[in-house]
């Protein structure tokens, strides 16, 4: 492949440029709604750094499922109830838990830019496409009707 590069009015060069074959492409992974999930979590107190919110939540999800790589696709604050007489902060934190063993598949073949899509279908099984998934093939809301994230954008090392 060759590249023009002009690098003032006057000069133009050619170069040959192999490694522009080897520039990260978008990898489409549609996955089973089943691999999203949804909790609240309630604390005693705000935590006021959002950064070291997701870090904690990050790591306590990692020990929680060790053969996954969960990856926080958004955590938003949920508001306190006006009958409740709790002093609580509460947060809903959503999530994918991907299988290591697809993560493991991934890096192999050298997929690292990976665009997850949470799919309408439950069977365990991701699917690599060609392109972005349609809207009618992806999941955007829960079981009661909740609008939810479907995508989330990861470099995988």
């Amino acid at each position: 492949m060759e590249v023009e590069n002009s690098y003032d009015n006057n000069t133009t060069k050619t170069v040959t440029a192999p490694y522009l074959l080897s520039l990260p492409t978008k990898t489409y992974c549609l996955i089973p709604s089943s691999w999203r999930h949804v909790f609240i979590m309630a604390l005693p107190k705000k935590i006021p750094d959002q950064d070291n919110l997701y870090k904690v939540v990050r790591e306590a999800l990692q020990m929680q499922f060790p053969n996954s790589k969960a990856f926080i696709m958004a955590i938003n604050s949920v508001p306190e109830s006006p009958k409740s007489n709790k002093m609580d902060f509460s947060y809903q934190i959503i999530f994918l838990q991907i299988p290591k063993e697809l993560i493991n598949k991934l890096e192999m073949a050298h997929l690292c830019n990976i665009n997850f899509y949470v799919g309408h279908f439950t069977s365990q099984e991701a699917k690599i496409l060609d392109s972005a998934p349609t809207l009618d093939m992806i999941s955007t809301k829960d079981e009661y009707d909740n609008s939810l994230p479907f995508c989330i954008g990861v470099h995988l090392s």
